[in-house]
């Protein structure tokens, strides 16, 4: 699944005025915006060096912080990155899963173009806490809006993965220290995204570089 291209338009006006504690912004990591055109180009299948890797993020009880699940979750932060997301995938680990990061609180939407595997969309508010599931078919073009208004993220696991588990909305958040963790590593600043969270101090090896290779226009 993939953020419809309408949906990424607040985050590349946004991306020459954000910036992280480094010094960093958001624009140094667009690749494939282009200035003249103002859109995100047409994802392509080979596509290299967007998401970087994995990070072990755990959902956790909310009324007792036990864990829940233990994930592994790579990040969608950038606008080439949640303009692609999981496209041209044809297998998606049990416990692996995608989170779309953004940074107001807003009513979210995703669609399934190129996208081959089913895949469950989990909706989360600025608190990091589950409010919503999704189930969504391969390859529809449909439009999948959240229900709420308040939406902040959005994690795209293997279909059917919250049911198999017994997982439900209300019950989860995500771990917001290991979140925090994932973004520092990444070369981003939390408090950007989590409203509350402390700001981070992040060193030079943690900065994002700006991709180098550019997509194919559509």
């Amino acid at each position: 699944m993939r953020a419809p291209p309408a949906a990424l338009a607040f985050l590349v006006a946004l991306a020459g005025v954000v910036q992280v504690a480094s010094a960093v912004t958001l624009k140094g990591a667009l690749r494939s915006h282009t200035a003249d055109e103002g859109r995100i180009l047409e994802p392509t299948e080979d596509e290299k060096g967007l998401f970087g890797p994995p990070f072990a993020v755990p959902l956790l009880e909310v009324k007792t912080g036990a864990v829940a699940a233990q994930i592994q979750m790579r990040l969608a932060v950038t606008p080439p990155e949640q303009h692609h997301g999981l496209m041209f995938i044809k297998d998606l680990p049990e416990d692996s899963g995608m989170l779309f990061l953004y940074p107001t609180a807003q009513k979210r939407v995703l669609w399934m173009k190129n996208t081959y595997v089913a895949l469950d969309a989990a909706w989360f508010t600025q608190d990091l806490v589950l409010r919503e599931v999704h189930n969504l078919v391969p390859l529809d073009l449909t439009y999948r809006w959240s229900d709420r208004s308040d939406i902040q993220m959005g994690l795209e696991m293997p279909g059917g993965w919250f049911a198999k588990h017994n997982l439900s909305p209300e019950n989860l958040k995500i771990d917001e220290q290991a979140l925090k963790s994932a973004l520092v590593s990444r070369g981003f600043d939390p408090a950007y995204f989590l409203g509350n969270a402390d700001k981070v101090q992040l060193n030079a090896q943690q900065q994002p570089h700006p991709q180098q290779q550019q997509q194919q226009q559509p």
